[in-house]
């Protein structure tokens, strides 16, 4: 256990940290919504692909992040519908059309933040063919996979989308941590450091994901 923290590196603790309190302060009524809403989830992305496991193969992808995100998503999914259903049956306003996908306010529709978990386990499975490839190609086919989303994006079906926007940032924060530009980043000066995370939180700033 011991050694297990003195391995952990703080500051990406932090990071997640730091990460985990905007999403909570931009889910309430507040000045700084928008903007936290504009690189919050990038961010978030972003640090999951720079420690993502390299040499696993798909099926051990799916298996493991099965475990760790599906199951997560789809205990929390159930309960968010029979939550709906209650409250509908309570209203007596519960028909058949609560149960369409057709309509936006069906019962199996927007069931909150949770979307990130299914989000991100496409994410992993995306990853696994493009770790095979060199840095320049695996960002170049990212960036092009976030391009598709441009023409259905509103449609979003079950998030789906917002993965393919996601995924540039995941591949970047991986070559952010192979390439080892994290470690030279950690041996710079404060102000270089602060300069750097600016600059990156402008780039995450004025990209997709924001709001979803």
């Amino acid at each position: 256990m011991g050694q297990n923290i003195k391995s952990r590196d703080i500051a990406v603790d932090v990071a997640k940290g730091i990460g985990i309190l905007l999403v909570i302060l931009g889910h309430l009524k507040n000045p700084l919504m928008d903007f936290i809403y504009a690189f919050h989830m990038p961010l978030f992305f972003f640090v999951s692909g720079m420690f993502v496991k390299k040499g696993l193969s798909l099926g051990n992808m799916v298996i493991d992040k099965a475990k760790r995100l599906l199951i997560p998503f789809a205990l929390y999914y159930f309960l968010v519908v029979i939550y709906k259903m209650v409250k509908l049956l309570a209203k007596g306003t519960l028909d058949l059309g609560a149960f369409s996908l057709n309509n936006p306010d069906s019962v199996f529709l927007n069931v909150g933040p949770i979307w990130f978990l299914l989000a991100l386990f496409y994410v992993f499975v995306l990853w696994i063919p493009i770790s095979r490839m060199p840095h320049l190609v695996s960002i170049a086919i990212a960036l092009m996979a976030a391009l598709l989303p441009l023409s259905f994006y509103d449609v979003n079906p079950a998030y789906l989308s917002s993965a393919l926007l996601a995924l540039p940032f995941f591949v970047l924060g991986n070559c952010f941590h192979t390439m080892g530009i994290y470690t030279k980043l950690k041996s710079l000066d404060w102000k270089n450091q602060c300069t750097f995370c600016f600059t990156c939180l402008m780039f995450l700033t004025f990209t997709p994901p924001h709001r979803v």
